[in-house]
C-alpha cells in the first residue's frame, strides 16, 4: 500500500512539475506576444515611460537626469531605434528572475504558484515590454535571490539600491533605508502582524520626517504629482482619503494608501474587469506573501536556521510598500512597479512550512526558500 502511495505521489508529482513547465512556456509566449505587438494590443497611457525614454535614448534631453541616464543606457546598448529588442531584453531579464525564484522554492509545484507564476509573466510582457527604468529593477532582485550568507551580500545589496536610487529614481534611497531597518527587526521572529506593525511605524517615521525636516505635508509627493498628471484616468489615481490639518492628515492618507497598496480593493469599484482581475491576483499574491512571512517568523529556530533570501526578500517588499504609500500616484503605477518584485513575492508566498512538529524537525524540513543559510 504504501509503494502505490508513493508512486502515485511520485506520478503526481512528475504531471504537475511538467504542467507548470507548460504554463511558464505558454505564459512567457503570450507575454512576447504583447511585446512584439505592444503598438496594437498595449493602451497609448501604458506606454508614456516608454516612449519618453526612446526620444531620449534617440537624442532629446530632458530637465529630468533620471530620464537622461536610463535613455544613454539603452543608447550604449544600441536599442534607441528597437523598442522590439528593448522590451525583450528586459522582459529575458524578469523570466530569468522568476526562473531563479521558483529554483529557490521547495517542494512540488502547486495549483497557487503555477497561477500566479503565468499571469506574472503574462504582465511583465505589459510593463515591462518595452523602454523602462523597472526593468532595472530586476538587478536588485536578482541580487537578493544569489546573494550568499555573509553580511557583505546585504552591503551589495544595498550598494545596487542605492546606485539605482542616484540614477533612477531618488525615493531607492528610503527603500535601501527601510530595508536595512527591516533586516535589523527581523532579527527575532516576526508573524505577518508584527511586519505590518512595523511597516505602520515606518510610514508614520517618514511621513513626520517629511513634515518636520522637509516642511512639506506627509502625502505632498502624490498630490502634487495627481494634480498635473494627464497621462492616467483619474479613476485610477490614489486620492486624498482624509482632509484635516497637517501633518496627521497626510499620516493617515499615506497609512490607508499602504494598505490599499495591500489590499486593493478599491480596484474592484473601478468597473473594469481588467483592474478587478488585478485586484484579484494582488490579493492572491500578497495574502501568499503574507501568510508565508507570518509562518517564518512563528519559531525563532526556523528563523536562526532559516534561508537568508527569506529575510531579505521580506525585508525589501515591506520597505518598497513603505516608501511607495508616500510617492504612489495611482494603481497603474503601483502595479507596474510592483511587477520587478513579484519573484521576491512569489518565492517568499509559495515556499512550503512546516506547521508541526518539534522546532527541530521544523527546521530540518523546509523552513524557507532553498539555498544559503544564514
Amino acid at each position: 500500500m504504501r509503494s502505490e502511495a508513493a508512486a502515485r505521489r511520485q506520478r503526481s508529482n512528475i504531471f504537475m512539475r511538467q504542467f507548470e513547465a507548460l504554463a511558464i512556456i505558454v505564459s512567457v509566449g503570450i507575454g512576447l506576444y504583447f511585446i512584439l505587438f505592444r503598438e496594437q494590443l498595449v493602451p497609448a497611457h501604458f506606454q508614456f515611460d516608454s516612449n519618453k525614454i526612446q526620444e531620449g535614448a534617440q537624442g532629446r534631453v530632458y530637465d529630468d537626469y533620471t530620464f537622461d541616464t536610463v535613455s544613454s543606457i539603452y543608447r550604449f546598448l544600441g536599442l534607441a531605434d528597437s523598442p522590439d529588442l528593448a522590451g525583450i531584453l528586459g522582459y529575458g531579464l524578469f523570466v530569468i528572475t522568476l526562473l531563479v525564484a521558483m529554483r529557490r522554492t521547495k517542494g512540488t509545484p502547486t495549483l497557487y504558484r503555477i497561477l500566479v507564476v503565468s499571469i506574472a509573466a503574462v504582465l511583465a510582457g505589459i510593463y515591462l515590454g518595452g523602454f523602462s527604468k523597472d526593468a532595472f529593477v530586476l538587478l536588485i532582485v536578482l541580487a537578493v535571490l544569489i546573494a550568499g550568507g555573509s553580511r557583505a551580500w546585504d552591503v551589495l545589496v544595498i550598494a545596487i539600491m542605492v546606485w539605482y536610487g542616484v540614477n533612477f529614481r531618488q525615493y531607492w534611497l528610503l527603500i535601501a533605508v527601510g530595508y536595512v531597518a527591516f533586516r535589523i527587526v527581523q532579527r527575532r521572529p516576526l508573524r505577518a502582524r508584527w511586519l505590518l506593525i512595523w511597516l505602520a511605524v515606518g510610514i508614520v517615521i517618514i511621513s513626520v520626517g517629511f513634515w518636520f525636516v522637509l516642511d512639506i505635508a506627509p502625502d505632498t509627493y502624490r498630490t502634487r504629482v495627481n494634480e498635473v498628471r494627464l497621462d492616467v484616468a483619474s479613476s485610477t489615481m490614489i486620492q486624498p482619503f482624509v482632509d484635516g490639518v497637517q501633518p496627521l492628515a497626510g499620516i493617515v492618507n499615506n497609512l490607508l494608501t499602504a494598505l490599499v497598496l495591500l489590499f486593493p480593493l478599491p480596484l474592484v469599484f473601478i468597473g473594469e474587469i481588467y483592474y478587478v482581475a488585478i485586484a484579484a491576483l494582488l490579493l492572491v499574491v500578497w495574502g501568499g506573501f503574507l501568510v508565508s512571512a507570518s509562518r517564518f517568523g512563528r519559531n525563532q529556530r526556523l528563523v536562526d536556521a532559516g534561508n537568508v533570501v527569506t529575510v531579505r526578500a521580506i525585508s525589501l517588499v515591506l520597505a518598497f510598500v513603505m516608501v511607495q504609500s508616500l510617492f504612489e500616484p495611482d494603481y497603474g503605477s503601483a502595479l507596474r512597479h510592483l511587477i520587478p518584485l513579484l519573484p521576491l513575492m512569489i518565492a517568499v508566498g509559495t515556499v512550503r512550512f512546516a506547521s508541526s512538529g518539534t522546532a527541530e524537525s521544523q527546521a530540518s524540513q523546509s523552513p524557507t526558500i532553498t539555498g544559503v543559510r544564514s
